[in-house]
């Protein structure tokens, strides 16, 4: 059982550029940005994954001396890649994260740029602890497909990036290279923007 997080005062704020996103809705984004989502059958959980994967992915690592504070500057260069994005775990729906007022059941939070700061504070202190409910989470930038993915390895391991454009990794490695950050970049063979 997934444990909801302690209610949080309002981190995003209600009206101010942030939205519910209901299941249709959720669909719908996810589909135009040509993911899958796994089955409910599966018991995984809501997994999104690129089918054939994506042209890049890329794995930046915070500083373990300077926590949380790296990784709020990283999660700050990637939000820059996109005006839209939304949150959403992996495990239950985005109402229970509490970062919205109670207003019904919805599947993910929409935000814009202007939420930048606000949101890579509140994501890179979140409750990671087995059996949080944000412990696992995905930003996925709207409308062309960057995928974040936010989980209880991310410390660790570190943050993946998943892109399915050339010209908006090339952005996020200059912006992170000019940071001196720690990263590593994949690729799918063949798979470029030609």
């Amino acid at each position: 059982m997934l444990r909801t997080p302690a209610p949080l005062t309002s981190v995003l704020g209600v009206g101010k550029h942030v939205k519910p996103v209901f299941a249709h809705q959720l669909e719908q984004s996810i589909r135009g940005a040509g993911l899958l989502v796994a089955s409910p059958n599966t018991n995984i959980g809501r997994e999104i994954t690129f089918p054939g994967g994506p042209k890049r992915t890329v794995v930046i690592h915070d500083s373990n001396k300077n926590f949380p504070n790296d990784l709020i500057r990283i999660l700050e260069a990637i939000l820059l890649l996109k005006a839209t994005w939304l949150l959403l775990p992996r495990y239950g729906s985005a109402d229970q994260l509490q970062l919205l007022s109670p207003g019904g059941k919805c599947e993910a939070i929409e935000f814009e740029a202007q939420s930048n700061s606000e949101i890579s504070s509140w994501l890179a202190t979140r409750d990671v602890s087995p059996g949080s409910l944000t412990a696992d989470l995905y930003l996925l930038g709207q409308p062309s497909a960057v995928l974040v993915t936010l989980n209880h390895h991310t410390h660790d391991a570190g943050t993946i990036v998943e892109l399915d454009s050339i010209h908006e990794t090339n952005t996020l490695l200059i912006y992170l290279n000019e940071r001196g950050n720690e990263f590593e970049v994949l690729s799918v063979s063949g798979r470029t923007d030609r």
